[in-house]
């Protein structure tokens, strides 16, 4: 065996050796239970990470999290700039029909979005109107009757959704959700317990 062969053998036999440590490393950091939280597999190429802490990728973190809360996505995109789309038969066990995370960084006051969640809603076209007073990433289809909610955890888009259902509701007027809502959001994103407090739990109920 001639040493240019030789060097080339070792070349490939170290990308392969490499590749095969990096999927055993994106296997350890995923969460995974197939009985009931559903099983993913495979390496993501996102890139969008937090300004404020370089070495934290929001987006990709985020996905980690909702695979051990509601299970596997229904379809990944693993590519720079892809996504991970629940759709709402892979959601039946929750009060969503859809969710979406981007590998992006939309600015938004002092955070960044990324993570859209979708809830059957009914809201009057009165009070729809004034969503975007509410939140700049809240919308609402008045043909399939679904509130969207955009934000970068979902701790704080459900913090939101339970604020537009008082407001939709008649418990709330439109001058008092726009007074508890950052107090409420700060409240609900200081539970230790993250989506297991008891809080989440109340304000989930509610949908």
């Amino acid at each position: 065996m001639t040493p240019i062969i030789q060097i080339i053998l070792s070349v490939v036999i170290s990308s392969i050796v490499a590749l095969f440590i990096e999927e055993i490393m994106f296997r350890l950091r995923v969460p995974q239970n197939t009985e009931s939280k559903g099983e993913y597999h495979g390496r993501l190429y996102w890139e969008s990470k937090d300004p404020l802490d370089g070495n934290s990728k929001l987006p990709q973190n985020s996905l980690f999290k909702m695979i051990n809360y509601i299970g596997s996505p229904s379809c990944v995109d693993r590519n720079k700039g892809g996504s991970a789309v629940w759709k709402e038969k892979d959601l039946r066990n929750t009060k969503f029909v859809r969710a979406e995370i981007i590998d992006e960084m939309i600015p938004h006051d002092s955070h960044y979005d990324f993570f859209t969640v979708w809830i059957p809603m009914s809201i009057a076209p009165e009070k729809s109107k004034n969503l975007n007073t509410i939140s700049k990433s809240a919308n609402y289809d008045p043909l399939k009757r679904w509130l969207s909610v955009r934000c970068y955890n979902l701790q704080s888009i459900v913090v939101t959704m339970w604020l537009i259902k008082k407001y939709s509701d008649g418990d709330y007027s439109l001058d008092k959700v726009l007074q508890e809502h950052k107090p409420r959001l700060e409240e609900i994103n200081n539970e230790k317990e993250g989506l297991d407090s008891k809080l989440f739990k109340q304000y989930y109920s509610y949908l």
